[in-house]
């Protein structure tokens, strides 16, 4: 847990230069970090450690304090090491036509797509994203259309467009 603490503290002092970041402190009372501050470093948390907070998880317990968040980045690694069952493409692929996903069908996506698990042999969001999407095209061909939001609370967290 001291290299999540090192991470995050090293992370709030490139941004916030000179600031003297105590893990015990509340960091919001503090001044450290900012509301909107907090939204950046909770994308900056999920993006490093590969990881998604539920809604409940966003709460001002779990994001005053530097060991407290690191604490729940802990808790959520071990979950998903001791807990998700890793799939192959192919087993993904199955489970779709299982479901009745078939040829031509629309497909509206709209998922956090770790409570699908982890896929064997991928090493990052971006490649599940692209993994997921080609077993879906794989199962309603090209006749088939894949829907998708074009914005997102991800947005505002990653700043990606």
């Amino acid at each position: 847990m001291e290299n999540i603490i090192n991470t995050l503290t090293d992370y709030l002092v490139d941004k916030i230069p000179g600031a003297k970041i105590n893990i015990q402190e509340n960091i919001i009372e503090k001044g450290v970090i900012d509301s909107y501050g907090i939204i950046e470093f909770i994308g900056f948390i999920e993006k490093k450690y590969d990881l998604e907070f539920n809604d409940d998880e966003l709460t001002s317990e779990n994001f005053e304090f530097i060991a407290s968040i690191a604490k729940l980045i802990n808790t959520k690694m071990a979950w998903v090491k001791n807990h998700m069952k890793k799939y192959t493409q192919k087993e993904l692929e199955h489970s779709f036509k299982k479901i009745g996903l078939c040829k031509g069908d629309v497909v509206y996506v709209h998922s956090r797509l770790f409570t699908l698990g982890m896929m064997e042999n991928v090493k990052s969001k971006e490649e599940l994203c692209g993994r997921v999407l080609e077993s879906i095209f794989e199962v309603i061909t090209d006749s088939g259309t894949i829907v998708v939001p074009a914005f997102t609370t991800q947005t505002a967290r990653y700043g990606v467009p």
